[in-house]
Parts: C-alpha cells; sequence; structure tokens
C-alpha cells in the first residue's frame, strides 16, 4: 500500500514536466518530502487544459477511515471505480515514493526513485468529492523485497493518453499496468535500528 510520496518539484519543474500550469483558485501545496494519506497533494486532473491543483489524498469509506489505493488491474471493471477510471484519470506529480516493510510498521520505510528521471507522475483517479486514489499495480522486483504492490508510474509517452477523458479506461495501453521497470528503480533502505523494537521491551 502506498500512503506516503515525495514531491520536490516547484510550479516550474512541475510546467516544465508536465506542461501544466497552476490552478490559481486551488493552488498546489509547496514541495515537500513528505506527503501522507488525508493530506492535500498535487494533482493534474484529465482534460483539455493541464493544471496542476490541489486535492486530499483519501476516498472516505463508510467506516470514516480513508482509502488510499485501487487496484490497476479491476479498477475498470468495478462498480465503486469504473465511472471514474473512464473519466476522472488524473497523475499526481513525484519525486519519489515510500513502502513500509509487510508486518513491520515500527521500522522506518523504504525510499524509490527512478534513475532516469527526478520526475514522474503516479496514476489516480479523482472521486464526485473531488478526493484521489493512487492507482497500484505488481510490484518489480526491487519493490518486492518490501512489499506486495507498489503504485503505477505512468510513462511520458502515455501520459497525455492516460489524461484523455474521452479514452474509455479498458481501451488504454496495456503497458500502464505494468509495473516500472526494476533496473530503473533507485532503492534507499531505512538506516538501522538504533534500539530494541517496542515488542522487545517487555
Amino acid at each position: 500500500m502506498c500512503t506516503r510520496f515525495a514531491n520536490t518539484l516547484t510550479l516550474e519543474a512541475v510546467d516544465a514536466v508536465f506542461a501544466a500550469l497552476a490552478d490559481l483558485s486551488r493552488p498546489p501545496p509547496p514541495p515537500g518530502d513528505l506527503f501522507a494519506l488525508g493530506q492535500e497533494v498535487a494533482i493534474i486532473p484529465a482534460g483539455e487544459r493541464r493544471v496542476v491543483t490541489a486535492r486530499r489524498w483519501g476516498w472516505k469509506k463508510a467506516d470514516g477511515g480513508l482509502l488510499a489505493n485501487a487496484r490497476i488491474e479491476t479498477a475498470g471493471t468495478k462498480a465503486f471505480f469504473a465511472d471514474y477510471a473512464d473519466r476522472h484519470r488524473c497523475v499526481l506529480p513525484a519525486t519519489g515514493f515510500y513502502e513500509q516493510t509487510v508486518g513491520r510498521k515500527t521500522h522506518a520505510p523504504w525510499f524509490f526513485t527512478l534513475k532516469s528521471t527526478s520526475a514522474f507522475g503516479l496514476a489516480g483517479l479523482m472521486n464526485a468529492d473531488g478526493d484521489v486514489v493512487v492507482l497500484t499495480t505488481e510490484p518489480n522486483a526491487s519493490v518486492r523485497r518490501v512489499h506486495r504492490r507498489m503504485p503505477v508510474i505512468v510513462r511520458s509517452d502515455l501520459l497525455s493518453g492516460w489524461l484523455n477523458p474521452r479514452l474509455p479506461f479498458l481501451s488504454l495501453p496495456e503497458a500502464l499496468r505494468a509495473p516500472w521497470p526494476d533496473a530503473d528503480m533507485g532503492v534507499t533502505p531505512p538506516p538501522p535500528p538504533t534500539g530494541p523494537e517496542q515488542g522487545e521491551l517487555f
């Protein structure tokens, strides 16, 4: 599950990479090393013009919690996601993402970047409330060491199609559903623990 990422891009950098100008009515938050579920994050919604704006990360769930992610393999067919997958796709500008080791929540997360570029877009969906979820896919070998899923990274040559609301989700290239090539993945492991884990104190 991806619930944290970094976006250290200035508005000028976002425009240079994604050809998106700032939304003056709801400008994106300042660059930062850590954006988490529940916060406002920078997104570029699908549409005729590319603008980078702010939306909350997390769809409200029936139990009052927030849904962070949706599986790209089923987003186009599940009733809960299908309409948004067709017409309300978005990308979240990012410079890296974090993944927590499964079952080791007391440990610091691993940080993943791309070797080929310092900026990339995470695939997302925006619901009727304007909130967003990040789509996930099967992990590549680097991420698989840490977690069972990884966020979908939109290739630059597929960005225009992803942000075109006239293109149905199921007609988009299969390459969008593939994990990012492992050879291009930069990995920063967490620092070693400085003391015993909480469970070892008792």
